[in-house]
């Protein structure tokens, strides 16, 4: 039976691309934990050109089994022969092409190897295909935008499980799209269309092109051909979207943009697209091997190892925006409490400079507490239990609103029902998780406690750090090590990942500088004042 989609990247282990490997193992691990979750292993193939690596790509992946991921390996020889006019020494155009002719679907999908769908993207997009309702792929090509995955979040080396929580619970409407160009086809996340629609334009990247190996723009050729014989819909409104992960600072990639940057390249074609004219595509005289991944053991790394080699060391570079500035100048500014933001930004340096996605705050009665994880960790997932007489859903919403992307949930301690079902549905996955005891726990009632404690306990392997105002605690003895005190929150460390290294890195996390010599004059700014003072009339009202 033919498979309704291949989906087809292309690659080369030159050095071009920084951290190919590990980037490229886990978009392809998303995707095969995706199609095993759906049950579509029949449906789609996954086709990876491995283009001249010394060493073919299948070996050096790290992947889980699976039967539908396959390479096609180009002989270093034959690599060479269309790399050596590029500085890039990668004919990316001719590895596209290559790819698309050998795919086996009914429909072809290109993309870099750094991008991926969500769980549910994928899902549409198979529906899509299946059901091809008034022959919707028959007539058209379809444009995918992409959204970039937070950078805080990509950085903390989440496991797919993770990718696909964060999707799952991200902010949607405040990430924008990076596809300004949708028009001619530039900066998408990939392209979809019949096998036989790319056969009939000549493939997907025209080897007549001016620049056709690399900065040939072929996505906005590609639109521009395909639009003799199809229309071409963007798939953002079928709710299929893509995402890719951040950018790398290291890698011949970006020296060489910086050096084409420098130079004025007409891109205007001077060409006539003419179906009827037989060209070339997808080197077709030659025949490469595919092969499927190896069988072998798919390593993972101990979720232990990673909190420890995550820990950031030293110094953060707070990047505060300037209505949170100002927010923080309103709350503090008159009372003088310069000890409570530095608390509240050592507490965020926590969050931040650990290997930390879940931050969840019990029995709050600092606001600003939140505001400052909001607004300083990006790509947590922030969940609270908060004692507090004024509405506190409107203070934290108007803060989220300011910076935050991820997701948030609080609810108020008076109803032990909201209680249960908050503790019941809090996902977390091993040691990505911190949790802050407020002192008004000990002033709880007996059941909410117990249920307290009982949440503690049955996840006490995810939960790496517990920050608590509230000593002599049974639970924290017996299972956490105390490191040290900060302010008026002892700081303890699950005994199942303590260690005296990781002690030594977090002391760093406590220390920061930026943070001891920090003073209320880095917030002052009259300018900026004038400008945001309205925006803030509505979130002054609510301080704590």
């Amino acid at each position: 039976m033919k498979k309704i989609l291949s989906i087809v990247f292309d690659s080369k282990d030159d050095g071009f691309h920084a951290k190919l490997i590990e980037r490229t193992s886990l978009v392809l691990n998303i995707y095969i934990n995706q199609i095993k979750k759906l049950k579509v292993e029949n449906k789609i193939e996954i086709l990876l050109v491995d283009w001249g690596s010394k060493k073919e790509l299948r070996w050096k992946l790290n992947l889980e089994n699976n039967n539908f991921v396959n390479f096609c390996y180009v002989d270093k020889e034959i690599a060479y022969k269309y790399d050596k006019l590029f500085k890039t020494k990668y004919n990316h155009d001719m590895a596209l092409n290559v790819g698309v002719r050998r795919a086996s679907g009914q429909n072809v999908l290109f993309s870099p190897s750094d991008q991926f769908f969500s769980l549910d993207g994928l899902k549409n997009l198979i529906r899509l295909l299946s059901k091809n309702e008034n022959n919707i792929l028959d007539k058209n090509l379809f444009l995918i935008p992409r959204k970039f995955i937070e950078r805080g979040f990509f950085l903390k080396n989440p496991s797919t499980i993770q990718y696909e929580k964060y999707i799952e619970k991200l902010n949607f409407s405040n990430v924008p799209f990076k596809s300004s160009k949708i028009h001619n086809g530039g900066g998408m996340g990939g392209f979809l269309a019949r096998k036989k629609l790319f056969n009939q334009i000549h493939g997907p990247s025209y080897p007549n092109l001016k620049y056709f190996g690399w900065r040939s723009r072929h996505d906005n050729d590609l639109l521009k051909r395909a639009s003799n014989l199809v229309d071409h819909i963007d798939l953002s409104s079928k709710g299929i979207t893509m995402f890719k992960l951040p950018y790398e600072n290291e890698g011949e990639r970006n020296k060489l943009i910086k050096e084409y940057k420098k130079k004025f390249i007409n891109f205007r074609q001077k060409y006539i697209f003419d179906l009827n004219k037989k060209v070339e595509w997808g080197l077709p005289k030659h025949t490469f091997k595919i092969s499927r991944y190896p069988t072998k053991k798919f390593i993972v790394k101990k979720d232990e190892q990673l909190f420890e080699d995550y820990l950031k060391s030293g110094d953060l570079n707070f990047k505060i925006n300037n209505k949170f500035k100002l927010l923080i100048n309103d709350i503090y500014l008159k009372e003088k409490k310069l000890e409570y933001i530095k608390k509240n930004l050592i507490i965020s340096n926590i969050v931040n400079g650990t290997r930390t996605f879940n931050y969840i705050d019990f029995f709050n009665m600092d606001l600003s507490r939140i505001s400052f994880v909001l607004n300083l960790c990006n790509s947590v997932k922030i969940e609270a239990i908060c004692s507090q007489k004024q509405d506190y859903w409107e203070y934290i919403s108007e803060n989220a609103n300011l910076n935050f992307k991820g997701y948030f949930k609080c609810i108020n301690d008076k109803n032990i029902y909201a209680i249960e079902r908050f503790l019941k549905n809090c996902e977390m996955h091993k040691y990505d998780t911190v949790v802050y005891l407020d002192k008004k726990y000990k002033k709880i009632g007996i059941k909410k406690k117990k249920l307290i404690n009982q949440f503690l306990l049955k996840n006490i392997n995810s939960i790496s750090l517990i920050l608590s105002e509230v000593r002599n605690i049974n639970l924290l003895t017996k299972k956490f090590d105390f490191i040290q005190q900060e302010y008026d929150f002892g700081v303890y460390i699950n005994k199942k990942i303590n260690s005296k290294e990781l002690k030594f890195k977090l002391s760093h996390i406590f220390q920061n500088n930026e943070i001891k010599n920090f003073s209320l004059k880095y917030f002052k700014s009259e300018s900026t004042y004038s400008k945001y003072k309205d925006a803030l009339k509505k979130i002054i009202r609510y301080e704590h």
